[in-house]
């Protein structure tokens, strides 16, 4: 995950696409990502934009971060 100074809700769906690639290539490689470092992943974009904004993400950001917890 990328650190910036601003956080966009353009640039956290950029992160999760970025966590999408890799739990999917690690998938298709017959591996899988745990479900503790996915939460993990989703949970410090969370945590980023709620440092630098102040607020929580807008609801499609936290709605794609959910599906992070089901790939499998």
């Amino acid at each position: 995950m990328t650190y910036y100074s601003t956080y966009t809700p353009q640039q956290a769906h950029d992160d999760i696409t970025a966590l999408f690639d890799v739990y999917y290539d690690a998938k298709k490689a017959g591996a899988s990502i745990p479900p503790n470092k996915r939460i993990e992943s989703a949970d410090a974009i969370v945590e980023q934009y709620v440092e630098i904004n102040g607020k929580r993400p807008p609801a499609s950001v936290l709605s794609r971060l959910g599906r992070c917890y089901y790939v499998a």
